[in-house]
This record gives structure tokens, sequence and C-alpha cells, in this order.
């Protein structure tokens, strides 16, 4: 039974083409839509994320490649003699590549562990990669051991 002045409800045949157009209306996109973001349809936070983890394991990449190109060094303390004449002398391995500049700074410490001395030197580029290099630490105090603080690159 029907009231002359409102029209029957007709039964819709795509009843899922009804519930977008409500979701539309209510929420500015469909259910064919779900998972993407409102601003832009067409990338979904999973293809962001997708994006950022490539870009990030090419920066690391890239950082490698650069790093291995520059060459490694290596350096070590391998011996020294008790101190004489105000000075320790020591000797350093470096392994590098022979067109690399390198300064080395070393340290003289006493019982306590206090630095009675201290050099920085450089050493010159050329052949061959792995040296032993000589140096004598001036000392102010009784020193009984070097240590090693490191070796950068020049430039």
């Amino acid at each position: 039974m029907s009231n002359p002045g409102t029209p029957e409800p007709q039964p819709t045949a795509q009843p899922q083409a009804d519930a977008d157009e409500r979701l539309q209306q209510r929420y500015g996109r469909g259910s064919s839509h779900l998972g993407q973001r409102a601003g832009n349809p067409g990338i979904s936070r999973r293809n962001i994320i997708i994006v950022v983890f490539i870009a990030a394991i090419a920066a690391v990449a890239t950082w490698f490649i650069i790093d291995a190109q520059r060459g490694s060094i290596q350096a070590a303390l391998r011996s020294w003699e008790s101190p004489a004449d105000g000075v320790m002398p020591v000797i350093v391995e470096v392994d590098r590549s022979p067109d690399t500049v390198l300064t080395c700074e070393l340290i003289a410490v006493d019982i306590r562990h206090i630095v009675v001395g201290q050099l920085e030197f450089e050493i010159p580029a050329g052949e061959p990669a792995r040296q032993l290099v000589e140096a004598d630490i001036p000392l102010r105090g009784d020193a009984i051991a070097p240590e090693l603080l490191g070796c950068s690159r020049d430039g």
C-alpha cells in the first residue's frame, strides 16, 4: 500500500554502489579507496614506506661505496723501549693507501695513567702501503707505556 504523493522505494540492484555513495558523501571517499590517503588517493602508506626504505638502502650503499673508495686506515702500536734521555722510542705500524697522508697522535702515560708525553706526527704519502714508523715521544715525567690515540687522513 502506497501513498499517492510519495513514490515507493525501489529495490537497488547494487548495494555496494549505494554504500560507496554514502561513504563518499559522508567522508569524502568510498570503500574502494580504503587504506589510501585522503589528500592524494593514488599514493598509499605502503608505497610511501617502500620508497623511504629503498632510499635508506641507497644512502647506506652509497656511504659504503664512498668509504671503500677512500681506503681504510689501520694503525697499531708495535713496540716501545724504556724511556731514555727524556724520550720514549716507539714503533707504529700503519696500513693505508699509498697516496694517503696521515697524521698520528701518540701519548705516554705514567703509572697513574696521567699523560706525561704527547706527540703528533705526519706520515707522508708514498710506498709501501704498510710501513713501520719510528717516533720519539718527548717526556715531562716518568712514563711507563705509550698509547696510540689514532691516525687520520689529512685533507
